[in-house]
């Protein structure tokens, strides 16, 4: 008896030091910020006005469309028209994403390019993004969601700021957009020439995944579509629940 009360005992023990240890590994993980080594420094980025132009323009927003075709397995063609293009190709991850979405009610939001932009050859207005899609049904807020951005500046919080939208799963690509849009207008993140700023990252913090982010700056020698990849992954997030934080240094 007394032998199955040890052996018990340290069953017990043994689980909660498992569950303690993954709890906190999780917890640091999912907390871990980039080193300042894995940041791009914008004073080594040229063109850095090819980054100006994609944040300080209108994104591409189209509501309720469904695909109609496809050039490689893991992109999407729709026929929606905008200012500079009748055609736009969306590229995803992978095959699997894009069946997810093929055919059926979406909404777009993105951030475009031209270079490098090939949807066949007879399409000559035609315009790219990487992920940027969402379930249209279901997916709406009859009041949009406001989300405090806080950001540092050489690691002093400096200011807040809200962003809207109206969706309860947003893609990150949406909700980094509008931080970077609200920035470029208020505070010079990229301008017409170099950027007041050294270095910077978006940090999304979701409640129930791993937080990710982007760096704001790309490497020394960069296209916009290689850049834009980032969204690739169409990472989405709950509105309700999301945080975001900003985090720059300056020259």
């Amino acid at each position: 008896m007394e032998n199955n009360k040890k052996v018990l005992k340290k069953m017990v023990f043994f689980v909660l030091v498992t569950f303690l240890g993954l709890t906190i590994s999780q917890e640091v993980f999912a907390q871990q910020d980039p080193d300042p080594s894995q940041l791009h420094r914008s004073s080594l980025v040229k063109n850095l006005q090819n980054i100006y132009f994609l944040y300080e323009g209108d994104p591409v927003t189209h509501e309720n469309v469904k695909s109609v075709d496809q050039l490689l397995s893991h992109d999407l063609i729709y026929n929606v028209s905008g200012p500079n293009y009748d055609k736009l190709k969306t590229e995803l991850k992978n095959q699997e994403m894009a069946t997810l979405f093929k055919d059926k009610n979406i909404d777009i939001y993105g951030v475009e390019y031209y270079h490098l932009c090939y949807l066949c050859e007879n399409a000559e207005r035609s315009a790219c993004i990487y992920g940027g899609v969402t379930n249209h049904e279901g997916n709406h807020l009859e009041i949009p969601k406001k989300i405090v951005v806080k950001v540092s500046i050489d690691g002093i919080q400096s200011l807040s700021f809200d962003i809207e939208t109206n969706k309860k799963m947003v893609t990150a690509q949406e909700l980094d957009y509008k931080v970077r849009k609200y920035l470029t207008d208020n505070k010079q993140l990229y301008t017409n020439g170099p950027s007041k700023y050294e270095t910077g990252y978006i940090k999304f913090i979701p409640k129930n995944k791993e937080s990710f982010w982007f760096d704001f700056f790309p490497e020394p020698e960069f296209t916009q579509s290689k850049y834009l990849m980032i969204y690739k992954d169409n990472e989405t997030l709950d509105s309700n629940t999301s945080q975001i934080e900003v985090y720059l240094t300056t020259k």
